[in-house]
């Protein structure tokens, strides 16, 4: 695990790390493909900050969805 964070910004002599978080969002119904309209109608859920996680790898964010369909990722 990384223990030195990944991006740091600095501003008028502050230093911080910069996170990318990874809301909760929507899940399609199984076997369906979310439509414009479904994206539309469920916009709060996906666009909802908390709660969130923050990912160090893409792995991370495949194994946090694969998760919640039920899927065992490895």
């Amino acid at each position: 695990m990384r223990t030195d964070p990944p991006h740091i910004r600095a501003c008028a002599g502050r230093c911080a790390r910069v996170l990318v978080g990874m809301g909760a969002g929507r899940l399609a119904e199984p076997g369906g493909d979310p439509t414009a309209d479904d994206i539309a109608a469920h916009r709060p859920d996906i666009g909802a900050a908390e709660p969130f996680g923050v990912p160090e790898s893409i792995f991370e964010e495949v194994f946090a969805v694969c998760a919640r369909l039920g899927i065992e990722a490895v």
